[in-house]
């Protein structure tokens, strides 16, 4: 199985709880499996991040990470034309699934399945810790990208 791993938007030193499961998840696999394929999909900023021993394991780096050429023709081309670049980058991979470890599909509606690591909501129980732009975008794209994937894992 060829499976993707989309860690475009990790931000190494920057995400607590998150950063240690991705780095563990990512260390682990590369000792106990391998039989599948996986293609790490990185940008510019984080691709020297994570070492690859494994034989089996690739990086894909993209550039699309906040801010780059990519990502603002990404935005333009999402608020003008509603098309999303990414979602074409990513729907060319040949991969079977796509694993998307940090809480939140993106981009979403991919031609392969996705599997969605779900680290917290705590929005939902201590929505003073958040500011309003942080609130609508956890509440916009949480629950969709829960119900979008195909496979949900809860931490």
């Amino acid at each position: 199985m060829n499976i993707g791993i989309n860690i475009l938007f990790f931000k190494p030193g920057e995400m607590g709880g998150s950063e240690t499961y991705l780095r563990n998840l990512l260390e682990n696999l590369q000792k106990v499996d391998q039989t599948n394929d996986y293609t790490l999909i990185l940008s510019k900023v984080n691709a020297d991040a994570f070492a690859i021993r494994g034989h089996n394991f690739h990086k894909l780096v993209k550039n699309f990470a906040i801010p780059s050429v990519g990502w603002f023709f990404r935005g333009v081309l999402r608020n003008t034309l509603k098309v999303d670049i990414l979602r074409s980058a990513f729907n060319r991979l040949d991969v079977d699934i796509i694993h998307h470890p940090l809480t939140k599909l993106n981009p979403n509606r991919l031609k392969a399945g996705s599997i969605l690591t779900f680290h917290d909501m705590q929005h939902e129980y201590y929505p003073e810790f958040f500011s309003e732009a942080e609130l609508a975008d956890r509440r916009r794209t949480y629950r969709a990208s829960a119900e979008e994937a195909v496979r949900v894992i809860a931490i």
